[in-house]
């Protein structure tokens, strides 16, 4: 009975033996294969780790020394290398100081920015076809309340013989495909045609709701002619703000001599396109006011300066060397903004075809990388006419030419990239001077 069991035992002995020699090879090869990934893995998180180190030294640098004051230019690029840990670490810093236009808080109640086009852009004296296209963007952050309805004012060189083409009028959306849309309404009102997206009652979403950035499209035609040496503007009205889009999409004939349906135009320049954060710096504004219409008077010009700007004491040239008479800071939709207001009396005129400047200097002391806009309102002295009266605008409303949100200066970001070990780390840097750095993108590859 001993011996049967022994024979057994050993018979198991040697089936173990059998499968164990099978497996020792596969379990060492399986030993070594952990081995090396942990090995690998272990490599990894070291140049990860290292990496990140660049990333946080390429911080400390912007920060805390002078390195920030050697980029003098958009897409300026440096390359260093730093050791991290005993761990190479190639680090690449591009400052990049281009202005993003959209998402901006504005110093009025407006919100979507009405532009106009037309082609072609002259008249021989005969009966013509044109295209109009109105471009609406919405500038502004906030998107809680939608666009009612657009006024399209035509020149009333158009009073006699302009027609609407039926069936003309289209929408896209961000550049996509026009698709058609009903015909406005059409309305002949002091001797100017004037038309009403939608016909009826107000837009409906989607075509009432915009997001930052978004940008739709109507485009339409219509016939007509016009007297010989004659300018024609033409103007957009949004509802419900009553914002206007002043004079614009003109039409000529011959050399342009009378311009109809003009006003002021304004636009404003910054001598410098980007200042660094937490340094003062002075920035010179010109301010360019253009009269498109017929004679006229300015009584008021209205500045707001960006956040973290200020007025330069004496610093006024142009149409007037007097500081302006109103320089408070106000919140003004959550923003805290300088407010400068120069007021003229007499009045200045301005005649048609006339350019006249205002300059003057604000030192900028903005500590967080962003986009500073100036914006800005002329205020003339005209009446109001009842094409516009009519459907609710204002005299302020018609009598206020507003630059939008123009001449940026930037406090610039920086895109940092570091790389050890064939692990590369991607971040785009914002600097808060004297607190610290924010990122609004990184990523690991």
């Amino acid at each position: 009975m001993k011996n049967r069991q022994a024979g057994q035992a050993l018979i198991l002995v040697l089936i173990l033996l059998a499968i164990g020699a099978t497996m020792v090879i596969p379990m060492l090869q399986f030993a070594f294969t952990t081995s090396r990934t942990s090995q690998i893995a272990t490599e990894n998180l070291k140049n990860l780790y290292a990496a990140e180190g660049g990333q946080n030294y390429v911080v400390w640098r912007l920060l805390k020394t002078d390195y920030i004051r050697t980029f003098t230019f958009d897409g300026q690029r440096d390359d260093f290398q730093v050791d991290v840990c005993g761990t190479p670490v190639t680090c690449t810093v591009i400052m990049r100081a281009v202005p993003g236009w959209r998402g901006v808080t504005l110093a009025t109640d407006d919100i979507i920015k009405p532009t106009k086009i037309v082609s072609p852009t002259t008249n021989d004296g005969t009966t013509q076809t044109y295209t109009y296209t109105i471009t609406l963007e919405q500038i502004s952050d906030i998107t809680s309340q939608g666009l009612d309805a657009v006024y399209d004012i035509l020149p009333d060189a158009f009073n006699k013989t302009w027609q609407y083409v039926t069936d003309s009028s289209t929408l896209s959306v961000d550049g996509g495909t026009p698709q058609h849309i009903d015909d406005p309404l059409r309305e002949v009102d002091g001797g100017q045609l004037r038309l009403r997206w939608p016909a009826s009652g107000n837009f409906a979403s989607p075509v009432r709701d915009f997001y930052p950035g978004q940008i739709k499209q109507i485009s339409f035609r219509v016939t007509g002619a016009m007297g010989p040496n004659t300018k024609n503007y033409n103007w957009v009205v949004l509802k419900p703000w009553n914002t206007l889009s002043g004079a614009q999409a003109p039409i000529t004939r011959g050399l342009g001599t009378t311009p109809n349906n003009g006003m002021l135009s304004a636009y404003k320049m910054a001598d410098r396109p980007f200042v660094l954060p937490g340094t003062p710096t002075p920035v010179r504004y010109t301010v360019v006011i253009q009269n498109q219409g017929k004679l006229d008077k300015i009584s008021q010009i209205h500045d707001y300066l960006p956040s973290g700007f200020s007025y330069s004491m004496g610093s006024t040239t142009g149409i007037t060397t007097q500081n302006p008479q109103y320089r408070e800071y106000e919140l003004i939709n959550t923003v805290n903004r300088q407010h400068l207001i120069w007021t003229f009396l007499p009045t200045i005129t301005i005649d048609k075809g006339q350019t006249l400047y205002l300059n003057f200097t604000a030192i900028a002391n903005q500590p967080s990388t962003g986009n500073y806009y100036n914006e800005m309102t002329i205020i003339p002295e005209n009446p109001i006419p009842s094409v516009f009266a009519n459907i609710g605008v204002t005299r302020q409303d018609f009598n206020t030419s507003y630059t939008w949100n123009s001449s940026p200066v930037l406090v610039p970001a920086y895109d940092s990239e570091t790389e050890a070990g064939g692990t590369t780390i991607d971040a785009r840097l914002g600097v808060e001077f004297g607190v610290g750095a924010w990122v609004s993108s990184w990523q690991v590859r």
